[in-house]
């Protein structure tokens, strides 16, 4: 299973995102997103907010 947007062309998604979403393992995109720490994603929360208008809401467990 891809993990490709099924309405996004490739070459607009990498333009607008610098992500080639071709072929992506998603044990991959797991192990790079258990990486990233607390400060990094507050870093990203302006650039998120321009290119979506809202961030999704937090899910707690």
């Amino acid at each position: 299973m891809g993990q490709t947007v099924g309405i996004a062309d490739p070459s607009q998604w990498m333009r607008v995102f610098g992500v080639d979403i071709d072929s992506r393992d998603t044990t991959e995109l797991i192990r790079i997103a258990e990486g990233v720490d607390r400060e990094e994603l507050k870093a990203l929360k302006p650039r998120l907010l321009e290119l979506f208008k809202a961030l999704p809401p937090r899910e707690r467990g």
